[in-house]
């Protein structure tokens, strides 16, 4: 039982970017600290509320980034197929 989701995990993984999984990686823990607050009554203290919107900011801040940084790699490659068709 407990192997089947890291099976399902890998096979998943081998089809998407790796950008992606680690994103799905953080969804999981951020909904089970929903499930604890919110159906189990956990507390929430001022850390937890000042932990959770400074993950998720850094989390924003570096998937930003590496949109970015993608797409200044892709921009040469695709100018690059542009210039060398309109110079034939």
């Amino acid at each position: 039982i407990t192997a089947s989701p890291l099976i399902l995990m890998s096979y998943a993984s081998q089809r998407i970017q790796y950008a992606e999984v680690g994103l799905i990686q953080y969804v999981n823990p951020t909904l089970q600290f929903l499930v604890a607050i919110l159906v189990f009554g956990e507390p929430f203290t001022v850390w937890h509320g000042m932990a959770f919107p400074a993950i998720w900011i850094a989390l924003l801040l570096f998937s930003a980034s590496t949109l970015g940084y993608d797409r200044v790699f892709r921009k040469p490659s695709i100018n690059a197929g542009t210039e060398s068709e309109t110079t034939k």
